[in-house]
């Protein structure tokens, strides 16, 4: 279980991250996004930074992705309002919740 989850009782960003993958895996798209909305968006910069780390070992080269700021800028203000959000007991926003499954 999440640590934050089991001693603080909030879903943290990553929440609900291994039972998506485990979904996505399954085929279960919609599943995956119940259990972290995030989660396609995180695969997918885990799987380029995987490309660009193991890439030298069969000789080729990948440049690293250099965002401009106001990217990385927006990406953390919606990963902080993302979490503020899921944690907050709101009606109609229990979808961004991690589910309990």
């Amino acid at each position: 279980p999440c640590p934050s989850r089991m001693l603080l009782g909030i879903d943290c960003p990553a929440c609900g991250g291994l039972r998506g993958t485990h979904d996505l895996l399954h085929g279960d798209v919609v599943g995956a996004l119940d259990h972290n909305l995030l989660l396609p968006l995180l695969l997918a910069l885990y799987a380029y930074a995987a490309v660009v780390a193991f890439a030298p070992l069969v000789g080729r080269v990948v440049l690293p992705l250099r965002p401009p700021r106001w990217a990385l800028v927006a990406g953390a203000v919606v990963l902080a309002t993302f979490t503020v959000l899921r944690i907050l007991p709101v009606a109609g926003l229990e979808f961004l919740g991690s589910g309990t499954s």
